[in-house]
C-alpha cells in the first residue's frame, strides 16, 4: 500500500472516529477518571470537561488530512497551541507529568477501543488505524511531557531567583544609607547576587554607604573573603563605601589565620558602629533624646 492509500484509509478512519465523538469522548472521560489523572484539588470537574472536549474537536479536524505522520504541519497548529497551553497550565497548577501525560494518551486508548470495534473482522484496516493513531498521539505526548519540562525548568529558575532576591534584602535605613544583612553561607553564586543587588541599588538610590552585615554568616574562609573584597571594590567603583559588620571575635581570628588581608575596607564588630560611621561619612548629625 502507497501513502496516498494509507492517507485516503486515514481520512475514511477520521471520518468515522468524528461520527463516533460523543462516544470516544464518553470513554475518555471514564480513562482520565480511572487513571487518578481528574485532581479536583487542582482543577475541577467542568473544567477538565470543557477542556477534553475542546481538544477532541481540534483533534478529530486535524485528523481529517490523513496526515498522522507530522504534527508539525498547519493542520496541527491548533492541536499544538491547545497542547501547550494545557501542558503549561497544569505544570503550574501542580499536576505530576504522569497525570499531565494521561490527559493525552488515555485519548488514545478512547480512540483504540472505538477502531477495534469498528474493524474488528477488518485486519488490514485495524491494523492503518491503530498504527496511525499510536503515531499521531504519542508525537503529541511528546510535545506535552518537553512543554511540561521546560514550564517546570522555567518556574524553579523564577523561584530560585525570588529565593536569591529574599535572601539579599537592601535596605535603605537613612538618606543615602543602605543595609545589607546576610545569613546563610556565601557561595559564587550567592556573592554574585548581592554584588548585582548591592550595586542595581546603589545607582538607583544613589547611596553614599552601604552596610554589609555579616553577623548571621557562620564561617568566613578564605574564598567567602575573597568574595567579601570584591563586592566591597565594586562598590568603592560606583562611588560608594562599603562598611562591613557583624565581625565576631571567631570570625576575626579566621581572617588572622588564614593572612587575609581585607585592605582599606571599613569592619566593625556591631552594626550600631557601623551605622555611626555611616552617618559621619554622610554629614548626618544625630542627638540623643533627653527624658524629662
Amino acid at each position: 500500500m502507497d501513502t496516498s492509500d494509507t492517507i485516503k484509509q486515514m481520512q475514511d478512519i477520521a471520518s468515522l472516529l468524528r461520527d463516533k465523538r460523543d462516544t470516544i469522548y464518553d470513554l475518555w472521560m471514564e480513562q482520565q477518571s480511572s487513571a487518578g489523572s481528574l485532581r479536583l484539588d487542582l482543577m475541577s470537574q467542568e473544567d477538565l470537561e470543557q477542556e477534553s472536549s475542546e481538544f477532541i474537536d481540534v483533534f478529530l479536524a486535524a485528523l481529517r488530512t490523513g496526515n498522522t505522520n507530522d504534527i508539525n504541519h498547519d493542520e496541527y497548529e491548533p492541536v499544538r497551541a491547545m497542547l501547550l497551553d494545557i501542558s503549561s497550565s497544569r505544570a503550574q497548577q501542580g499536576f505530576s507529568p504522569s497525570e499531565t501525560a494521561t490527559f493525552i494518551f488515555s485519548l488514545k486508548d478512547a480512540c483504540m477501543q472505538i477502531l477495534s470495534h469498528s474493524f474488528e473482522n477488518d485486519g488490514q484496516v485495524l491494523r492503518v488505524a491503530l498504527t496511525g493513531i499510536s503515531q499521531v498521539v504519542d508525537k503529541l505526548g511528546l510535545l506535552t511531557f518537553e512543554t511540561f519540562t521546560k514550564t517546570r525548568e522555567a518556574l524553579a529558575l523564577e523561584q530560585a531567583d525570588a529565593i536569591l532576591s529574599m535572601a539579599t534584602p537592601v535596605t535603605t535605613i537613612w538618606d543615602h544609607i543602605l543595609l545589607l544583612p546576610v545569613i546563610g553561607t556565601i557561595d559564587s553564586a550567592r556573592a554574585q547576587d548581592i554584588m548585582e543587588t548591592m550595586l542595581s541599588r546603589i545607582q538607583t538610590s544613589e547611596a553614599q554607604v552601604i552596610i554589609l552585615d555579616i553577623l548571621g554568616v557562620a564561617t568566613v574562609d578564605s574564598a567567602v573573603a575573597q568574595h567579601l573584597i570584591k563586592i566591597s571594590k565594586a562598590t568603592q567603583i560606583m562611588g560608594c563605601q562599603c562598611v562591613i559588620t557583624g565581625i565576631s571575635p571567631h570570625i576575626a581570628q579566621s581572617l588572622v589565620h588564614l593572612g587575609i588581608d581585607l585592605g582599606d575596607i571599613t569592619t566593625s564588630s556591631t552594626l550600631k558602629n557601623g551605622l555611626a560611621y555611616a552617618f559621619a561619612q554622610c554629614n548626618i548629625q544625630t542627638s540623643r533624646r533627653q527624658h524629662e
